[in-house]
């Protein structure tokens, strides 16, 4: 079971750090950051180690007040924060086109809940790599090992433990799909980080991800934007939050070509911070409600004080919620925000280029049918042989569906020909890629400069 108990949160502080040695752990996490006196340079040069103590202080604290998925989600109205999370995860791996039986890799897996929730979506196998000693072993030997097992995965998902993302030790072309959900951000050099991405991926597969990003807005001159920065730095263990062009050239000089990026915080019904946003308050998320980090800052005091949490354990607790609120002020501010790397857009973006009529019909819809509608677009498109059949069936679409139509056909269709479409409609789009027609990120309407959300298909893929 997830280890989200009052006792659990005091006995799990400081992770594989011997007990007494945490108050001195977060003395030398603090000193990493700009709040503290550090700088990037420094925790660029100690990555790993600061990535280590940073995860070693925090797991139980994540598990307690987040839940087993370590990330955010764009949100909408009706939906409560656990659907968000889950929703996130299917989007992710139906983007992709994922089918049964594949190898999938899990770039940061902490302690493998989107891991185990896309497997089971999709049936896929999932190798997750973590950098954390201390969630990897919290894992195989015993406790991930039973949360595979409440979920039914078993023999779907196993975990391997790195010294980095820039050397993992696997052969090349070894998996079929990769993903990364709020990861590669704790990697020093996101070019290295991505290469070896691309090394162990199959040629003409895909690579899909979830990440933060600074926007546009923010301006390294003002002190309060860099204060906003330095403490969401602190409080979730990044070297540096990049922009969203440092990631896109990043992703290029790794040898990838992006498809698609979007920030998806940019047009969220709810805004992604909305958990962390003390004004509001909600009875299934309570634990990060002001009430509930009321509750949980002096419980941890109280668990100090009788010595069941290691001394350090609430100036661990007041980064995280320092942190928090430095999340809230940056999204309110575009400043800092929600970035997202992933793929169904590209089906957006296709559509848009062939036949703008039917995109105007499709933003019509609100969220929910929205990725309805779409998911429908793909099984019809499932038979598509390439471009020249892609543009048919989309205006044949056109012509004879109206948006209530396609959500009504939506709701009728099996996951299991949604996968087969996905993957099917992904070769389609290579395809239109290979003649020459794909739809270019560069004219993406309006483009958020935040978080990036693409497709990467190799280079050196033979497109037959």
């Amino acid at each position: 079971m997830s280890k989200s108990g009052a006792l659990d949160l005091a006995t799990g502080v400081g992770g594989n750090i011997e007990k007494k040695a945490v108050i001195s752990a977060v003395d030398e996490y603090e000193k990493y950051h700009n709040p503290c006196g550090g700088d990037e340079e420094e925790r660029k040069a100690n990555c790993s180690d600061m990535v280590n103590k940073y995860y070693d202080l925090v797991t139980s604290f994540y598990e307690y007040g987040w839940g087993e998925s370590f990330h955010f989600a764009n949100r909408w109205k009706g939906e409560s924060f656990r659907e968000s999370i889950k929703r996130h995860e299917h989007f992710i791996a139906l983007q992709l086109g994922l089918k049964p039986g594949q190898k999938v890799l899990d770039v940061g897996c902490g302690i493998g809940g989107p891991l185990r929730e896309i497997a089971r979506f999709s049936g896929t196998h999932v190798t997750g790599v973590n950098i954390n000693e201390y969630q990897i072993t919290r894992g195989t030997v015993s406790a991930l090992q039973e949360l595979n097992h409440i979920a039914g995965m078993d023999s779907s998902c196993n975990y391997v433990k790195v010294a980095d993302f820039m050397d993992m030790p696997f052969s090349e072309n070894s998996f079929d799909a990769v993903f990364a959900i709020e990861a590669t951000c704790h990697a020093p050099d996101l070019v290295d980080c991505y290469k070896e991405i691309y090394r162990v991926l199959k040629p003409g597969h895909c690579f899909a991800a979830y990440d933060w990003c600074i926007t546009d807005s923010f301006d390294p001159g003002n002190e309060e934007h860099q204060r906003i920065k330095g403490e969401v730095e602190l409080g979730n263990g990044i070297p540096a939050i990049r922009s969203r062009e440092q990631c896109l050239e990043a992703l290029n000089l790794a040898g990838f070509e992006v498809i698609w990026e979007k920030d998806l915080a940019s047009d969220s019904p709810l805004p992604w911070y909305l958990p962390l946003d003390k004004t509001h308050f909600s009875p299934s998320n309570f634990r990060v409600t002001a009430v509930g980090r009321f509750f949980t800052r002096n419980m941890v005091k109280a668990l100090e004080f009788a010595g069941l949490a290691p001394e350090g354990s609430q100036r661990v607790q007041a980064f995280l919620e320092k942190a928090a609120d430095a999340h809230v002020e940056g999204g309110r501010s575009s400043a800092t925000s929600l970035g997202v790397q992933s793929q169904l857009t590209t089906l957006v973006g296709i559509i848009r280029a062939i036949d703008p009529k039917l995109h105007e019909h499709l933003e019509e819809l609100d969220g929910r049918q929205y990725l309805f509608a779409l998911r429908m677009l793909m099984v019809l498109l499932k038979e598509a042989k390439g471009p020249d059949d892609v543009v048919k069936i989309v205006g044949e679409i056109t012509a004879s569906l109206d948006a209530k139509r396609a959500l009504r056909d939506a709701l009728n269709i099996q996951e299991k020909y949604l996968r087969k479409a996905s993957s099917s409609f992904c070769q389609a789009i290579v395809a239109m890629q290979k003649g020459g027609r794909a739809h270019s990120s560069s004219t993406t309407p309006n483009p958020v400069p935040l978080g990036v959300w693409s497709v990467q298909p190799r280079r050196d893929a033979s497109y037959t």
